[in-house]
């Protein structure tokens, strides 16, 4: 099972498949080792303020392989049942208790979310800065830990700007992938199903956790994640990263996609008129209105605009 701590958080998020959720619970309940390690990996989230309200842990389970092994003994003593369940309780909470406090008590996670049409600069301890995308939750400690990896956590889309330090590369945990970096640049989106990354300065491991695809990714390189696997493109998708500055910037892209853009940006439903789908608009536009973009694209593609009395603009011309 590779990366058992990503495997059991999106467990524990609710973002494993019936099949995967099935596999990792007969792992747990397999022995009292994995129940063990199972029940530290849910100390940590709970701790970093993840929600774990969906956790039931098999507790007969784990009294029937204790129950299995005191009965492999050779001497036999009666005593109370009671007392048996009071001591593996106590075991597995003194372990957690000292599993906790040597790992992971002084780090517990500050959680920034942003909310609609909001962005937010994060400083982190290392030197490195995130530009946080609307309606995105960010978690990271407030110090790093001399501990192999420099670890955050990404719900959303953010671009990242990495210091750069060879003895602890730099690891963003998403909701289906994982990104690893020593210093470097990129604009990383990170969905459930929707994850892909922009390289714009530096080298970035980027990693499917549904499949375990791995692929190297330099500086000029984006990498999407799909249900059919990761697809690299030797190009930068400028659109995706246009939300930093408040640009638009159209090359040979389809009006129904231009549409998309518009309607996400500007908060508005936007109707094409059948025919019109596959003309191609290439602009850039910067800190202008939407009535003054649809005045562009009236300029340069002949497309007229209506707004009925919904709010809904209508886009009609000459079929392409």
């Amino acid at each position: 099972m590779y990366d058992l701590e990503e495997k059991i958080q999106a467990y524990l998020n609710c973002h494993l498949s019936d099949d995967e959720k099935s596999d990792l619970e007969n792992w747990a309940n397999s022995s009292e080792e994995n129940q063990l390690q199972f029940a530290h990996y849910k100390k940590i989230y709970e701790l970093s303020e993840v929600q774990t309200s969906k956790f039931c842990p098999n507790v007969d389970h784990a009294w029937k392989c204790v129950e299995g092994k005191l009965g492999s003994k050779t001497h036999s003593i009666k005593i109370h049942p009671f007392v048996y369940k009071a001591a593996a309780i106590l075991v597995l909470a003194v372990g957690l208790g000292f599993f906790a406090a040597n790992y992971f008590l002084p780090t517990s996670l500050i959680v920034i979310r942003t909310g609609e049409n909001e962005l937010q600069r994060v400083n982190l301890s290392d030197g490195s800065t995130v530009i946080l995308n609307e309606n995105s939750v960010f978690k990271f400690p407030r110090e790093f830990e001399d501990s192999g990896y420099r670890k955050v956590y990404l719900f959303g889309q953010g671009f990242f700007e990495i210091a750069k330090d060879d003895n602890q590369p730099f690891k963003i945990v998403g909701s289906s992938t994982t990104t690893e970096v020593l210093g470097t640049s990129f604009d990383l989106k990170s969905y459930k199903k929707n994850s892909q990354i922009n390289v714009v300065t530096g080298k970035v491991i980027f990693r499917d956790k549904n499949n375990n695809e791995r692929v190297v990714l330099k500086e000029g390189y984006s990498a999407k994640s799909t249900s059919k696997g990761t697809v690299v493109r030797h190009e930068i998708d400028e659109q995706m990263m246009t939300w930093r500055y408040g640009e638009l910037d159209f090359k040979s892209q389809p009006l129904k996609e231009v549409a998309k853009v518009l309607s996400k940006h500007y908060k508005v439903k936007i109707k094409l008129k059948e025919g019109i789908e596959n003309c191609l608009i290439t602009s850039r536009f910067e800190n202008k209105s939407l009535d003054e973009i649809l005045e562009v694209l009236n300029v340069i593609a002949n497309i007229e605009s209506e707004k009925d009395e919904k709010g809904v603009v209508n886009l009609s011309g000459p079929s392409c």
